[in-house]
């Protein structure tokens, strides 16, 4: 049973903080090994606090940095003056730097991570839980992302492989659609990133683009082919196959031959039932395109989709997803009629319209809304890689209620910049959306990357950003997603020679692990007296500007979860607490200095008194204090004591909010 207790209430038995230490250049760890007994921190541009993290059994080095089984990240350079070169310990490895100057780590297990100099940590280390303080934290998703990076075992110059990717259950799909060959599409064990597989047209020919769209669900794949002849010149095919044992299962045409065409240029599958679009069909007009829905156990089509209300250079069917029995089409192309570009539902098994989908701001064919598309359950999202609102042709995406066609919330990179098309590719999976913006520059000029949301509030979870990412390689040109495996394509890498492509695996914790969200750095509700904090932290306090933060680490199941409040008021007395909602949609409201988010039954967890720095960590088994069962989705905070002239005169103050599903 859960005992419950008003927060206000709760509050009431903290006491004052005592005296306050600040900050200093050193900043020591929980659990260190012995002879190493503080990090150094002394680049310029690091923020108030970095927090070192620990990995057993791990020996890193980088410049003067010699750090057997513990390790301090943060911005700058880094020392251990007391630490003295070892061996690396059995099974580990340690790398030094790479080219760019990046430190590379390894643990027990042989897996390999990066970390640059905006000290993130990105790749493997499954074990490894980096606590860090920078404006990148909150969407980097530092705990529990790992990185496997899939190349084709016959790569070469121009094969564009991963211009196309799909994922069902533990195995995947990579579309090579380029001119070095005939085209092909390879499977992959999801789990360990090994090649199962590589599929080819029964009949395929040079320039088809055989791999241009690929899409998978349970033991069927579906490949399209939309420059194929088989109904004339580039008027397109799409092919299925078992990926079981690689075998053709039929080859798909449409019942009309109208010309030119493209079909297969776009392909979903959803249990027994796939569609393909073709966006130059002429069904309205020229160029207003069309969709098609099969029957995948006999290859029969089902219906042809049309728009209600399309028109010539319309663009439907530019992207397709299904998820059950509802499909949806987007159309992105010009429209002479002045139409707002949309999206459109239809009930997979009868063929009829359900819904138009238009964005709540009357998003034009120029921003490109519409050429991307998915659908799970009852959530869909659009794709608007031309959207102007972080610059020229930054991009968003938009998330839609499928029952109703009412607009959820409107996507947007927290980083978003001119140019990056966010938007070019999306996809969904439960309560988790992930957007590519493959002209993103993190890695290199157009390195690209993709973005993690979770639907139900619309807050960005996470970034992921290749470990080897350079420039022109287009991550995030195809994303896709099922459960907490996530598949980015880059087909612009050039691994196997130029432009030969690669994708990343990614594979995340749990729910994509903890989910912070409510923030108070003006991405929702305003903090109570403009005492805005710093991107993914709570509001402002006292001691620190950039708010307190609440971040996790450990497992759900077991249950070894760790709840770490860091930035909040050295010294001082704090509580953490469990609710069973979210206030306002995710985005909290004014309470005391900071935001409330978590609400519903307010749970008392633990009261912590945070270290000289402003940091602590819960210690209680915070399922079994929290009256938590499996698969239950909680939400937790930090709420402490700020005495003394703070921002807004309460005394206390919160951290941001956390989502766990356990």
């Amino acid at each position: 049973m859960k005992h419950t207790l008003a927060l206000a209430a709760l509050l009431l038995v903290l006491p004052l903080a005592g005296a306050v230490f600040s900050l200093g250049a050193t900043l020591t760890t929980g659990d260190q090994p012995e002879g190493i007994t503080a990090f150094s921190l002394n680049g310029d541009d690091l923020p108030d606090v970095a927090v070192t993290g620990y990995l057993e059994d791990t020996l890193a080095t980088h410049e003067n940095i010699t750090a057997p089984r513990s390790l301090g990240l943060g911005g700058g350079s880094t020392t251990a003056p007391e630490a003295k070169p070892k061996p690396v310990s059995p099974g580990g490895i340690g790398t030094g730097t790479d080219k760019d100057d990046d430190l590379i780590v390894g643990d027990k297990d042989g897996d390999v991570g990066r970390h640059n100099g905006d000290g993130l940590l990105i790749g493997a280390l499954a074990d490894f839980a980096v606590l860090e303080r920078n404006a990148d934290a909150a969407r980097r998703l530092a705990s529990g992302q790992r990185e496997v990076k899939l190349l084709a075992n016959d790569g070469a110059s121009y094969d564009y492989f991963g211009y196309s990717v799909s994922v069902s259950g533990t195995t995947a799909i990579v579309g090579a659609s380029g001119t070095s060959d005939i085209g092909s599409a390879y499977l992959y064990d999801a789990a360990t990133g090994t090649e199962i597989g590589r599929l080819r047209a029964s009949d395929g020919a040079l320039y088809d683009g055989f791999g241009g769209s690929v899409a998978i669900s349970g033991t069927t794949a579906i490949v399209g082919a939309p420059w194929d002849n088989s109904n004339g010149d580039n008027s397109g095919s799409a092919y299925l196959f078992d990926t079981t044992t690689g075998a053709e299962i039929a080859k798909l045409l449409p019942s009309d031959d109208e010309l030119p065409f493209g079909f297969g240029s776009s392909v979903a599958i959803s249990g027994t039932t796939a569609i393909v679009g073709g966006r130059i069909n002429e069904g309205n007009g020229a160029t207003s395109g069309s969709a098609y829905l099969f029957d995948t156990t006999t290859g029969t089509e089902i219906a042809r989709l049309l728009a209600s209300d399309g028109a010539q250079h319309f663009g439907f069917g530019s992207s397709v997803a299904i998820s059950g029995t509802t499909a949806i089409v987007g159309a992105n192309g010009y429209d002479p009629n002045g139409y707002e570009a949309s999206a459109y539902l239809f009930d997979a098994t009868t063929g009829t319209e359900i819904a138009r989908l238009l964005a709540s701001d009357g998003a034009q064919p120029n921003t490109g809304f519409g050429g991307s598309v998915a659908i799970s359950g009852t959530t869909a999202i659009v794709g608007a890689r031309g959207d102007d609102d972080n610059g020229v042709e930054s991009g968003s995406a938009y998330l839609f209620d499928t029952t109703t066609g009412t607009q959820i919330a409107k996507l947007l990179a927290s980083d978003g910049a001119q140019f990056d098309r966010f938007g070019c590719s999306v996809a969904i999976s439960g309560t988790t959306a992930i957007v590519g913006a493959y002209e993103d520059d993190d890695n290199g000029v157009i390195s690209g990357s993709a973005y993690l949301f979770d639907t139900t509030t619309g807050t960005e979870i996470a970034k992921l950003v290749a470990s080897d990412g350079d420039d022109h390689d287009h991550a995030g040109g195809s994303v896709a997603i099922s459960g907490t495996t996530a598949i980015v394509g880059a087909w612009g890498d050039d691994d196997n020679g130029v432009e030969s492509g690669s994708a990343y695996l990614h594979f995340l914790e749990g729910d994509a692990g903890p989910i912070p969200y409510c923030f108070g750095d003006g991405g929702g509700t305003p903090c109570p007296c403009a005492n805005g904090g710093e991107p993914g932290n709570g509001c402002a306090n006292r001691t620190f500007s950039a708010g307190c933060n609440l971040s996790a680490t450990g497992e759900t199941n077991p249950d070894t979860l760790v709840l770490t409040a860091s930035n909040s008021t050295p010294g001082g007395l704090g509580l953490f607490f469990q609710g069973d909602e979210v206030i306002d949609g995710g985005n909290g409201a004014p309470f005391g200095d900071g935001l409330r988010c978590a609400g519903g039954n307010a749970v008392r967890l633990e009261i912590v008194v945070a270290d000289g720095e402003g940091s602590a960590s819960s210690s209680v088994a915070i399922a079994t204090t929290g009256g938590v069962s499996p698969g239950e989705t909680e939400h937790y905070q930090w709420s402490y004591r700020d005495p003394n002239g703070t921002p807004c005169d309460s005394g206390f103050n919160l951290s941001n909010g956390l989502k766990v599903t356990w």
